[in-house]
């Protein structure tokens, strides 16, 4: 079994930077793209793809997987027509006994251009206002579950860097890195941010004073790098997702900015290269990629009388320290956290919680009218990220008014007991079945509900 010393995998991703931004401004062409992506792992060996100086290019295929749990992607994409990049590199190791190695990814974007600002009006030279935008984001996780020893771990890390001139006169420089471990060695889950531009969410709106007739030339680039390794039943991922965007605008209506090499197409608006626009940009992560952590143990359906509170609990498998949150289900995809201060339901009813920030609780629910069924879940966080547990139900009982857990004589004798109007001002009987939520009437209905609700509540 081939293991791998987490102080290898920093040492792999730290030298990425030098990659990164090398011959940044210093590149002979104007109108220089590149797209690059390699993947490694231990049984398959590397595999590499690129494409250079063209408007529009993908990254294809670029994945490899081994027979000892080691698998490795890349993807990405360059328009530069559009003026956006997009980056995503996935690594992970382990996964069974006996499985063990180690797997890499990268993949990295660049750009060079030059934008003319040009007049057909204005001679050359006369000075106009320019606004230029760019904007970066990445999401970056490293994931491990059940670490053995010093030898297994996940890295992921983003690279960037931004270079503005005017006129061949620099007038931004700005690089940074952001990278995320998770190791036994490296000492748990750290995350290390370094540089001015910072790689997560940076964003930068300039309006600079050109003149007719110069060039602006953008130099932007980003690199997203993953490794992993694993000995025993350890596993690990490290992923990285970045978007970059750019876009150039005169604000001079007499005068636009232009691709040089191609003086018919225009640059990219400056109004299409927000934080937004970047985190649009931002590749998905892929749906079987490694969770932050698993729970062993989710919430389970329960049933209820309408004032009971029963209980639910949820256990996460991971690397803490984790931080939970009870919610209900207010409207179809909305969820509402749960407190001990009882939340309106929008349907009109509301719910409350104990200890609604801990592994356990108890939910009670004062029903909305005709609403038996309330749907429950509980978020946990740790220091990778926030994952939902299985959303259950909370089913209302109405017609088991004594709480025994189902319907039986008891229960009758109650609702003949209130039978009539409600008490004044208007309260909920507890006989008041049918509807569930009630209708401040007890009768027939409610009786016939009970009786076709007989014995346990289900």
């Amino acid at each position: 079994m081939v293991a791998v010393n987490t102080r290898t995998l920093r040492a792999f991703l730290g030298s990425i930077s030098i990659i990164a931004t090398a011959g940044i401004g210093t590149s002979a062409s104007a109108q220089y793209s590149m797209l690059f992506g390699q993947v490694s792992a231990t049984g398959t060996g590397t595999f590499n793809q690129s494409h250079s100086n063209v408007q529009y290019a993908s990254l294809t295929g670029v994945e490899t997987t081994d027979a000892i749990g080691n698998a490795s992607k890349a993807n990405g994409s360059v328009a530069t027509p559009d003026g956006r990049i997009s980056l995503s590199s996935h690594a992970c190791s382990g996964g069974g006994p006996g499985f063990g190695g180690q797997a890499n990814a990268r993949a990295n974007g660049q750009v060079i251009l030059d934008y003319l600002i040009k007049s057909s009006t204005l001679p050359n030279g006369t000075p106009v206002s320019v606004n230029v935008r760019w904007a970066v984001s990445s999401s970056v996780m490293a994931v491990a579950q059940d670490l053995q020893g010093i030898n297994s771990g996940a890295v992921g890390s983003a690279y960037g860097q931004i270079v503005i001139a005017i006129g061949g006169v620099g007038v931004l420089n700005k690089s940074g890195a952001y990278t995320r471990t998770h190791s036994v060695g490296g000492g748990g889950i750290t995350n290390d941010s370094t540089g001015t531009l910072h790689m997560q969410q940076d964003e930068g709106d300039h309006t600079y004073n050109v003149l007719v007739g110069q060039i602006i030339r953008i130099n932007f680039s980003g690199t997203g790098d993953s490794a992993s390794g694993a000995s025993g039943t350890t596993q690990t991922d490290g992923d990285v997702q970045m978007g970059l965007v750019w876009g150039v605008t005169s604000l001079n209506p007499n005068a636009v900015a232009v691709w040089n090499n191609d003086q018919t197409q225009p640059a990219p608006p400056a109004a299409g290269a927000t934080q937004a626009d970047a985190q649009g940009a931002q590749p998905p992560r892929d749906p079987y990629l490694m969770p932050c952590f698993w729970f062993p143990n989710q919430p389970v359906s329960a049933v209820s009388c309408v004032s009971g509170a029963p209980g639910f609990g949820v256990a996460p498998h991971g690397t803490g320290p984790f931080t939970y949150q009870w919610q209900i289900e207010g409207e179809p995809g909305s969820w509402i956290d749960l407190g001990a201060v009882a939340v309106a339901l929008p349907c009109g009813g509301s719910a409350g919680a104990s200890n609604a920030t801990s592994t356990q609780t108890n939910i009670g629910v004062v029903p909305c009218v005709g609403v038996s069924t309330y749907l429950i879940r509980c978020v946990v966080t740790n220091p990778c990220g926030s994952v939902a547990s299985n959303t259950v139900a909370l089913d209302l009982c109405a017609a088991d008014i004594d709480c025994s857990g189902g319907v039986g004589v008891p229960d009758l004798l109650s609702i003949i007991g209130q039978w009539g109007q409600c008490p004044r001002p208007p309260a909920q009987c507890a006989g008041d079945v049918q509807p569930i939520g009630g209708n401040q009437v007890v009768g027939v209905p409610d009786l016939l509900a009970a009786i076709n609700s007989w014995g346990e509540c289900q």
